[in-house]
């Protein structure tokens, strides 16, 4: 059943595209997969950012919506002063908001109250953002929604008895199997039914079977009219039956008060209750000035037995058009409404235990999947909807970590969310980043299963329409490890999957007395309660905000765009992150490394999304949004609705790729299964007879299938390594973030769906620099990009090439800079020989020279001021160190603090002249951030480490003062004070460890010559075969046509195929070769047909004119 959430118009760039879509429906972006300046929505922020390339103060200096935001732990006593306290650290650091999280020792009172009102004051006059979450535990719980309210959340037990053929059974329902306290439940109904093969029977609540007992559907009746006072009388048939009875009740997850995801009075008692006692009138009256919103945390739900609500009989006839009472026994899987159910019992993500009872040929299952697509239905329409409706009251959001962690469809209630105008919120923890020292890179432990679960976020809420996706940042086990480096790293991967905004976990508010480091909010154990006084990393937040800002203005900016999307109607309910022990590593969703190597950019998408009216475009899925060329099905399944809309699609020219065995059936029940089946085959059958269609054996052979199917990612590679990128497309740019996840330094040519000269972004600085060296090939925007590990980069790309420069095409694998009108400076760190080629087709020779060794600084002095609980802290002064870990130094071994590192290198004239340029390499930095100076000035405001820095203009002949300040952790002194070791005594490597040192490049400058442009090589075109043998009027013929050239080398351009002046069809020269797609009109007449082959040339060869003919039938009737 289609179902409309209402929209908030204001906060999504999708809110008028959704209004819309009958208008737009059918709308194409271009060939590229970016849409026209018309076709482009507005910026998905309630704070519309200008485009960064044209309004550079907005992205040096982002508006405070854009800037991160801290969690901030309350605790009694509240008081006005700590609250503007509080308040200023957070702003002085660079975060543009705080999300109040209330405890329960001070929630709901006047206390509390008062503090909120100090806040919201303060707030509203400093221009910061003020979120706070609905009630002060999660998940939503409210004395309202108490047990004797009604309105608590519901699960659904069953109790049962066997029964003999042909023997009675007359006495009392059972009660639920689990029940041992004779716990308060209301009857929902009794069944029976016939068993043709038995399991285990469930005694104990959340463990499963070892195999599911089967049931005989056409033996299932309900026999609920027949129960009298609370007694039954039945004689049960021929065979070996069950009697059921099912009882609902509050549920037994040891939280009182939780609220019921299902029910919408239940969603409106609890916001009810948040209005009148954690607000108040005053309060609520001022909120409008603040734009915040309220924060809903991961639905850590925990119940015995089946999510249920009041009315889930009648709402799942009503959406799913069958009556469920005679098949309640068959939504009964253990564990499943507990949270992380699948990774506890199966150890993977999507990998479900036995039910407790199935029907034959896995009918059973599409049963429990029509009741997990009602649990959908429901949690958007009775659950996010009146908390968006709330927040709407005092012009505020909802943003909630939606359904992740329980048997809901992230994907689905993102896209839900976003389109109502709320905002998701994801959770580095949760997803798998919970390594406290380090981050996780490409392909180690459960980083692929982490980036698919923001992934899934991501998606919905691009499909919905919204840009701005936030994540719970940094929480990890144990407590006080994280550096400035690892919350950089965990945000960049973030980044490179579409979440926009960081929210750190988090400030603490501190209350008088509290033991050192501070108020923790639990225990010392998770990381992190930040303050402003204890914390030596906390003075290096500014910078590190200050990137943060500018990355999110970026990812924020207009619209996403990606290139495939993969169908998943899975659940994410496996906790990537130990509970508190180690786990094995999770798998990823999809094995998508196929295509990534290849430069697509992947989402997910559900069946519901597919069958929407939304999604619908001209071989484009979701044309206003992300814009997805192609659509990857690894399903044994399908929804029928879903399964024919990708037929529709694939007939518009959608690239599908089905892997493995093709769907063959329903994926849901239904009213007539044997009908849905049928429909399911029938939109098969035309998926498979689409031209745009290709199948592979497994996930692997995904990225050669969309190769052949020419679908082109926005960005691509030439050296197939494992980078990650994001496309935003404005009115006037394309936006591109690309990130190196690996261990390695990536050195690639990238090709940019772009049409203007690149021109890169600085997070770090703010600045916006012209890249002097790129290249045209086709339609695209070559431009060679290096990565280190961890390293990142931001090109922006004008959508006109109005006043483009004279630039560099290619230099040898030199660095190229702009140095005036028509000259460049070319940057290089190995001596020799190279060509510089220019647009215009004129070379220069360059030579660089033999580069002396890189020069180490060897001795340092190290003074640190230690912090701790004593009430004199130690000063430490070192001379003559040699680097190392501060655990190795007998005055530092359990020392936490500020450590200033001072040295001197001697400089020759050489090194600092004109033609040469020096970069300062840290070596490695552990346990702590960094600010680095050179003779007194600030070389980079980057406190994380990650880069070498280009110090050129710092230095002087002779004498060169080097000065890092290091900014350690708490680890090593918690540690040696027994803080914080529950999980054992961890230490960490702390210090600057280096090497350091100074590494020298050659920088000349050169300008082009009036010498011509070299002629180009001539090429030969020609057709090499076709497909089929024989044209059919109005059917698709392919033409593969050889591109060549007698002076060697491989063409690159593209072919265009021709008849009677128009144009028929066109594709990209690849390896030589150009596979066309023809369609003559039906008005072709048998016989020989001539066409002409044009090919474009490109920078280095001409253009070619071929004629070819081709051989045309009859038109056959399909």
């Amino acid at each position: 059943m289609r179902r409309t959430l209402r929209l908030r118009a204001a906060g999504t760039y999708g809110a008028c595209a959704v209004i819309a879509t009958s208008l737009v429906v059918g709308a194409t972006p271009g060939a590229t997969g970016t849409g026209t300046a018309a076709a482009v929505a507005p910026l998905a922020s309630s704070a519309p950012a200008p485009d960064p390339l044209t309004s550079a103060s907005s992205f040096t200096n982002p508006a405070a919506g854009f800037r991160p935001m801290m969690r901030w732990w309350w605790a009694a006593p509240l008081t006005a002063e700590q609250t503007v306290a509080d308040l200023e650290h957070m702003r002085d650091a660079g975060f543009g908001g705080a999300e109040i999280a209330y405890d329960a020792s001070s929630w709901a009172t006047p206390a509390q109250r008062d503090a909120l009102g100090a806040a919201i004051d303060w707030a509203e006059e400093h221009d910061f953002q003020l979120d706070m979450t609905l009630g002060a535990a999660w998940p939503v719980s409210t004395p309202a929604t108490d047990e004797a309210s009604g309105l608590a959340e519901l699960e659904l037990q069953y109790g049962r008895v066997d029964v003999a053929g042909g023997a009675t059974f007359s006495g009392a329902l059972p009660t639920a199997f689990d029940d041992v306290t004779d716990r308060t439940a209301t009857l929902v109904a009794v069944t029976a039914a016939r068993v043709t093969s038995r399991g285990p029977a469930v005694t104990t609540a959340n463990e499963p079977p070892a195999r599911s007992t089967v049931l005989d559907p056409a033996s299932m009746v309900d026999l609920t009219d027949e129960v009298d006072g609370g007694r039954l009388d039945w004689t049960a048939p021929a065979g070996d039956w069950i009697v059921f009875a099912f009882w609902s009740r509050a549920s037994s997850g040891g939280k009182t008060g939780v609220a019921n995801l299902f029910d919408a009075d239940s969603a409106r008692a609890a916001t009810e209750y948040v209005g009148d006692h954690q607000l108040g009138a005053a309060n609520e009256a001022a909120l409008p000035g603040v734009g915040g919103a309220y924060f809903e945390d991961s639905l850590e739900n925990h119940t015995a037995s089946q999510y249920w609500t009041r009315d889930m009989l009648a709402q799942f006839q009503q959406r799913r058009g069958y009556d469920l009472t005679t098949y309640l026994p068959l939504v009964f899987m253990q564990g499943m409404s507990q949270y992380a159910f699948d990774f506890e019992h199966t150890g993977q993500p999507g990998t479900l235990p036995p039910a407790d009872f199935a029907l034959p040929g896995g009918d059973g299952q599409r049963v429990l999947t029509d009741y997990w697509r009602t649990l959908d239905d429901l949690y958007a329409d009775e659950h996010l909807q009146p908390f968006i409706d709330f927040a709407a009251q005092t012009d505020m959001q909802f943003r909630t970590q939606a359904a992740f962690g329980e048997s809901l469809n992230t994907t689905r209630a993102a896209r839900e969310l976003a389109r109502a105008g709320g905002l998701m919120d994801d959770e580095s923890l949760n997803a798998g980043g919970w390594a406290p020292d380090e981050v996780l890179t490409a392909n180690e432990g459960s980083w692929r299963f982490m980036a698919d679960h923001y992934r899934s976020a991501v998606g919905g809420s691009h499909q919905g329409g919204q840009t701005q996706v936030s994540s719970e940042l940094g929480a990890a086990i144990p407590a006080f490890m994280p550096t400035m480096r690892s919350y950089r790293q965990l945000m960049d991967t973030s980044w490179a999957m579409g979440i926009s905004r960081p929210i750190v976990h988090g400030y603490a508010y501190q209350t008088p007395g509290a033991a050192w480091p501070g108020t923790s909010r639990f225990g010392n154990i998770v990381a992190e309660s930040w303050n402003a006084d204890t914390f030596p990393q906390w003075d290096d937040w500014e910078p590190l905000a200050d990137y943060w800002a500018r990355g999110t203005y970026v990812l924020q900016s207009g619209t996403p765009r990606s290139d495939v999307a993969v169908l998943y109607d899975g659940f994410l309910t496996s906790a990537a992150t130990p509970s508190l022990g180690a786990s094995a590593p999770l798998p990823a969703l999809f094995d998508g490394l196929s295509a990534e190597t290849r430069g697509y950019q992947l989402q997910y998408v559900d069946s519901a999304g597919l069958a929407e009216p939304e999604a619908a475009g001209n071989g484009v899925l979701y044309p206003q949004g992300p814009a997805y060329r192609a659509l990857v099905v690894d399903q044994r399944s399908l929804d029928p609705a879903a399964a024919e809309a990708v037929a529709t699609q694939a007939e518009a020219g959608l690239a599908v790729v089905l892997v493995g065995d093709v769907p063959s059936r329903s994926a849901t029940y239904g009213a007539d299964p044997a009908a849905a089946d049928a429909r399911v085959v029938a939109a098969v059958r035309r998926i498979l007879a689409a031209p745009s269609v290709r199948r592979v054996a497994s996930d692997a052979g995904v990225g050669a299938a969309l190769d052949r199917l020419e679908v082109r990612p926005d960005t691509s590679w030439s050296t197939g390594d494992q980078l990650y990128s994001q496309h935003r497309e404005t009115a006037s740019s394309d936006l591109y973030y690309v990130y190196n996840p690996t261990t390695e330094p990536i050195t690639t040519d990238i090709a940019f769906a772009a049409t203007g000269s690149p021109r890169e972004l600085d997070l770090w600085t703010g600045t916006t620099t012209a890249r002097a060296e790129y290249r045209r090939v086709g339609d695209r925007v070559v431009v060679p990009v290096t990565l280190g590990p961890g390293e990142n980069t931001v090109l922006g790309f004008p959508k006109s090439r109005a006043g483009e420069r004279l630039h560099v095409t290619s230099a040898g694998g030199s660095d190229v800079a702009f140095a005036g009108t028509d000259a460049f400076t070319v940057s290089s760190t190995t001596a020799g020989s190279r060509t510089v080629t220019y647009s215009d087709g004129r070379t220069s020779k360059v030579t660089a020279p033999t580069l002396p060794a890189a020069l180490p600084a060897r001795r340092w002095g190290l003074r640190v001021e230690a912090t701790g609980p004593e009430s004199e802290q130690p000063t430490v002064e070192l001379s003559d160190l040699a680097l190392a870990d501060w655990r190795s130094i007998d005055q530092l071994e359990n020392v936490a603090g500020v450590g200033t590192y001072t040295s001197t290198v001697d400089l020759p004239r050489s090194w600092t002249t004109a033609d040469r340029g020096t970069r300062l390499d840290l070596g490695k930095v552990e346990g702590g951030s960094v600010k680095v100076y050179v003779n007194d000035r600030l070389a980079t405001p980057d406190v994380t480490a990650v880069s070498q820095i280009d110090v050129t203009r710092f230095l002087r002949p002779g004498r060169n003062e080097l000065r890092v300040e290091f900014r350690s952790t708490l680890r090593n002194k918690a540690t040696s004070l027994g803080i914080g070791t529950m999980l054992g005594a961890t230490t960490q490597a702390t210090g600057l460890l280096g090497p350091v040192r100074l590494v020298p490049d050659a920088r000349q400058r050169v300008a082009p010559t009036r010498a011509s442009a070299p002629a180009k090589k001539a090429t030969r075109i020609q057709k090499v075969g076709q497909h089929p043998r024989k044209a059919v009027p109005g059917r698709r013929l392919s033409l593969r046509v050889w591109v060549s050239s007698p002076a060697g080398g491989q063409p690159s351009g593209r072919v265009r195929v021709l008849r009677h002046g128009k144009q028929v069809g066109s594709a990209r020269v690849v390896d030589g070769i150009a596979t066309v797609r023809v369609k003559l009109s039906r008005a072709t007449r048998p016989g020989k047909v001539t066409l002409v082959l044009r090919y474009s040339g490109d920078a280095s060869y001409r253009a070619d004119r071929a004629v070819t003919k081709v051989a045309v039938t009859k038109s056959r009737r399909r």
